[in-house]
């Protein structure tokens, strides 16, 4: 993972996941504060985010995809449209990160002869 993120220690990816996390979760706050976005979406987009998150670290997986898009919503002038968006990339990611975790988990299951 260090060589994947470029990060050098343990403290720093936890560093880097709370700050990242907490960085995005008030830019998606902020759009629903001012109004130009639904506070739904925003906690939506807010979870999606935190559950793709959640396994980077054992898949090496993240497919990014959170303030990249902000800028789409700004050139199309609808932020409810780009939160939209990150959820659904998002919760499309927790899920890939599921499959690949247990792809990984069958074929080790697979190796040993076990049966389930």
């Amino acid at each position: 993972m260090n060589i994947f993120f470029k990060l050098e220690s343990k403290l720093g990816e936890k560093l880097e996941f709370i700050f990242d996390t907490t960085n995005e979760a008030m830019w998606f706050l902020a759009l629903a504060f001012i109004g130009l976005a639904s506070f739904k979406i925003a906690i939506l987009a807010i979870v999606a985010v935190v559950l793709s998150r959640v396994f980077r670290r054992q898949t090496k997986f993240d497919p990014g995809f959170k303030r990249t898009i902000l800028l789409v919503g700004y050139f199309l002038n609808n932020f409810e449209l780009a939160l939209q968006i990150i959820f659904l990339v998002n919760l499309i990611a927790f899920v890939a990160n599921l499959l690949i975790l247990d792809h990984r988990h069958q074929k080790e299951i697979n190796l040993r002869g076990l049966r389930i």
